[in-house]
């Protein structure tokens, strides 16, 4: 089914999803409704290409565009909330998405896609994991992909590098000074803005995708708090966001006996260039997301019900990823 994907010369705006394979549907049965509620809203405004990959979660390891150049990176997917015995199922899926998209540069970086916000004016978003300080613990894009030369150098300078418990403080001293100068080189950001996480119990993803988003370059929406402890995390985030941005406080219905269950969240909303898709639950907030969306752009702005797979950690931005291809 699958075609090695790549950027042309007259690119078009595409979204990515998984394809409901027998597969992916035995793991997530609920993917379907989703599949087909998205795929029929966003025919008029963008091209959809499905990818009959072995997960879901296209966010967090596809290719990461160069909004100015459209060149694309791969960064390594090895998220540290999976256990070790997963750790094939990466290699798995790294190995899917280098050959589904051969000329994507590799950087060895452990970064989750949903853990990246950013806009097109240079300005980067991200919640300070710390896998972003820990090397990779297979050769990179290893089970059986081919590395060039200087992959093979560069995980050779990992390995020496990081032979002892020593050079592994190291590494993880400067990990967040390696990950500001990988990214502002390749995707070409002017500034990379360092969150506090959540503590685990809350997010046990650390994905910033499910707590803030960019609607245009001048705006960000943020998740409303719930609690004393995502109150007083707001308010340490908020004091470190440009004061030219404007603030959007968008409503949350989130169960937090649910830990692992993405329902209630709306910040993880998709903007194309022609529409704002927004998740919706089945619950009396998905009116109210919606309409706060409507007053602050321009664009229409789209419910799909989300309610369903959501409860597997995920909602719509975690489901697609966006490219010029």
């Amino acid at each position: 089914m699958n075609e090695r994907i790549s950027v042309k010369q007259g690119a078009r705006e595409t979204v990515f999803t998984a394809f409901p394979s027998a597969g992916i549907l035995g793991l997530y049965p609920e993917f379907q409704h989703f599949y087909n509620e998205f795929v029929s809203a966003a025919k008029p405004f963008i091209r959809h290409i499905p990818l009959d990959i072995p997960d879901i979660w296209v966010r967090d390891f596809l290719p990461v565009q160069n909004t100015s150049t459209l060149r694309q990176y791969l960064f390594y997917y090895e998220p540290s909330y999976r256990i070790t015995q997963y750790r094939k199922w990466y290699a798995l899926l790294r190995k899917a998405t280098a050959e589904l998209f051969p000329d994507a540069e590799k950087i060895p970086l452990r970064l989750d896609g949903g853990n990246l916000v950013f806009s097109r004016n240079g300005l980067c978003l991200l919640f300070r994991k710390r896998t972003l300080c820990t090397p990779p613990s297979y050769e990179p894009w290893g089970n059986g992909t081919q590395n060039t030369a200087e992959e093979t150098e560069e995980n050779a300078h990992i390995k020496k590098e990081t032979q002892n418990a020593a050079d592994r403080n190291s590494y993880s001293r400067n990990g967040f000074e390696r990950a500001e100068t990988l990214l502002k080189k390749n995707l070409f950001l002017s500034r990379i803005i360092w969150l506090p996480p959540l503590p685990a119990e809350y997010d046990p993803f650390c994905h910033a995708d499910g707590f803030i988003q960019f609607l245009g370059n001048d705006k960000v929406c943020i998740s409303a708090p719930y609690d004393s402890l995502t109150e007083k995390h707001l308010k340490k985030c908020l004091k470190l966001l440009p004061e030219e941005l404007k603030v959007i406080i968008l409503p949350s219905a989130v169960n937090a006996e649910e830990t692992l269950s993405a329902k209630g969240i709306y910040v993880n909303f998709l903007e194309t260039s022609g529409a704002v898709f927004v998740p919706a639950y089945n619950i009396g907030a998905d009116e109210k997301a919606a309409a706060v969306l409507r007053a602050n752009t321009d664009k229409p702005v789209i419910k799909i019900d989300c309610g369903g797979i959501a409860r597997y950690g995920g909602s719509l931005h975690c489901l697609t990823q966006t490219a010029f291809i």
